[in-house]
């Protein structure tokens, strides 16, 4: 495997942990429900989190484009 593989994959793992972090601390925030709405979640989770507001978006739409999460409304 290249440098560049190794830290590619390093990233990837990264952003896996992030993706799951955000993920549990939005189903802790809504109690496990389906149908909870929040305001503003991925700058709350994200700041709670340490994550900028970019990376809080990004995970985001990536879990909705996932169908993790139902809707995002800007």
């Amino acid at each position: 495997m290249k440098y560049t593989e190794e830290v590619r994959m390093v990233n990837i793992e990264d952003m896996k942990k992030k993706r799951f972090l955000f993920l549990n601390r939005l189903y802790e925030l809504s109690g496990g429900s389906t149908t909870k709405v929040f305001d503003d979640p991925p700058s709350q989770i994200g700041k709670e989190l340490g994550f900028d507001k970019d990376l809080a978006w990004n995970i985001v739409i990536y879990l909705k484009g996932e169908g993790v999460i139902d809707r995002i409304i800007f």
